[in-house]
C-alpha cells in the first residue's frame, strides 16, 4: 500500500478533529442524538490508531461551540492533514459545513466533503427539490411544519401508509416505529410527538414498501470511484417490528431491533433494478456536488424502482457502521480505506487537481468500477 508522504519522506502528520459538543446526560436521550454524538469519541479513536498503523503521525483535536483557535493551532503543529471527523458546533448540526470551509480559506488539505456538499444535503426538504428537479426517483411527499399545513397531504394525493421524518435531523434522530403511519390520526400523533421533541419541519413521504438499498461511494486513490451496494437485512428482527432503520435500529444494544445488518446485496434483487440503484445513488451524489465519500440510502417502491431516500456526504467511519462493512466486503481494510481517503485529501488539494463533480463520463467510468 503506497501512501503520499511530505517531500522529505517522513510520515504525515495528520490531525483528526471531532466535535465534543454534547454532555454524558445526553447519551440517553434519543431525542438529541445521544449516543450517535458519544459515538465520534470513539471513531476518532479508531481512525487516529488506524492513522499510527499505515505510518502517519496522528494528533487528536476537539471543537466545542466554535473554531476559535483551531487554525493557529494547526499552524503551531505543522499539520499536513485534517482528518474531518467533526459532524456539529455548538450541537447544531446545520453548522457542520464551517470547519472545511474555514480549512479551504487557510489552505489546509482535509478529509471529506466540501463545505458546499454539507451545506445543501443538511436540509432534507432542499435535497428531495433538487432530485426531483434532475429526474432522480424519490418517493412521493411534501413538507409539513405545523398542522395547518395537513392539508398538504390530501392535496398531494398521498397513499396510506406514509413515512414521517424530521427534515433536518441525521443518525436517524426521530425516526421510529411510530414513523410509519396507516391513518390520518396515527399522522397527526407522530408529528405532534416530532414538533414537541425536535421542533422544525417533518417530511411526510408515501412508505416503500421494498428492500432498503444503501450504496457506499469510495473514491479508491486511483482515480476511480467505487459504488459498493449492501442491503439492511432485518430478518432477524420480531415479526410485529416494520422494517426500518430506526433510531433505536441503529444507536440502542438493548432494542429487539438492534438486529438488523448490513449485507452484501449480491443477487438479492434483479440485476436491472441493481444497476438502476448505482445509477441514482451516483447521480443525487452529484446533484450535491459531493466529492469524497459518502453514502446513498434507497428503497424500493411498489413498482420495484430504486427511489432516494437520504444522502449522507461524511458518513460514520466506525469499524461497524454500515459503510465501512460495505467497503470490508470487497477486500478493503479498514486501515487502507482511512489512508486513502488522506491521499484523496492531497491529491484534491493539488492546485491542479479538479474538485469539481463531472457528469456523464465520470458516470460511465464509476459504471465499471462497481464493486
Amino acid at each position: 500500500m503506497t501512501t503520499e508522504r511530505p517531500s522529505s519522506g517522513t510520515p504525515l502528520r495528520i490531525a483528526v478533529v471531532h466535535n465534543l459538543d454534547f454532555s454524558e446526560d445526553e447519551e440517553d436521550d434519543p431525542s438529541s442524538g445521544g449516543k450517535a454524538n458519544a459515538e465520534i469519541v470513539e471513531v476518532a479513536a479508531c481512525v487516529a490508531q488506524a492513522l499510527r498503523a499505515a505510518g502517519h503521525r496522528p494528533l487528536t483535536l476537539t471543537v466545542r461551540d466554535s473554531l476559535d483557535g483551531l487554525i493557529p493551532a494547526l499552524r503551531a503543529s505543522r499539520v499536513d492533514v485534517v482528518f474531518n471527523l467533526v459532524e456539529s458546533l455548538g450541537g447544531e448540526s446545520r453548522r457542520e459545513p464551517e470547519l472545511p470551509e474555514a480549512l479551504t480559506r487557510a489552505g489546509i488539505p482535509y478529509t471529506g466533503n466540501s463545505a458546499t456538499a454539507l451545506t445543501r444535503s443538511f436540509d432534507k426538504r432542499q435535497v428531495r427539490e433538487a432530485l426531483a428537479a434532475h429526474r432522480i426517483p424519490i418517493a412521493p411527499g411534501c413538507v409539513v411544519s405545523t398542522e395547518a399545513e395537513l392539508e398538504r397531504v390530501a392535496a398531494a394525493g398521498l397513499r396510506y401508509p406514509l413515512f414521517v421524518k424530521p427534515a433536518l435531523t441525521d443518525g436517524s434522530i426521530g425516526v421510529s416505529q411510530a414513523s410509519r403511519v396507516a391513518s390520518l390520526g396515527e399522522l397527526r400523533a407522530q408529528l405532534e410527538a416530532l414538533w414537541a421533541a425536535l421542533g422544525g419541519p417533518a417530511l411526510v413521504e408515501e412508505y416503500l414498501p421494498g428492500p432498503e438499498i444503501n450504496v457506499a461511494i469510495f473514491p479508491d486513490g486511483e482515480g476511480r470511484t467505487r459504488l459498493v451496494p449492501t442491503l439492511i437485512d432485518f430478518s432477524d428482527n420480531p415479526a410485529d417490528c416494520h422494517p426500518i432503520v430506526t433510531y433505536a435500529c441503529k444507536w440502542e444494544e438493548a432494542s429487539p431491533e438492534y438486529f438488523a445488518r448490513t449485507v452484501p446485496l449480491g443477487d438479492r434483487v434483479p440485476d436491472a433494478t441493481r444497476r438502476n440503484a448505482l445509477r441514482a445513488a451516483e447521480a443525487a451524489f452529484h446533484v450535491i456536488g459531493g466529492d469524497s465519500y459518502g453514502r446513498v440510502d434507497l428503497r424500493l417502491d411498489g413498482a420495484g424502482r430504486p427511489c432516494v431516500m437520504d444522502l449522507n456526504p461524511n458518513p460514520d467511519l466506525h469499524p461497524d457502521a454500515g459503510f465501512v462493512l460495505a467497503l470490508r466486503g470487497i477486500d478493503v481494510p479498514y486501515v487502507h480505506l482511512i489512508d486513502t481517503l488522506i491521499r484523496r485529501a492531497l491529491t484534491r488539494s493539488r492546485p491542479h487537481a479538479s474538485t469539481a463533480p463531472r457528469s456523464r463520463p465520470r458516470a460511465a467510468r464509476c459504471a465499471l468500477a462497481v464493486g
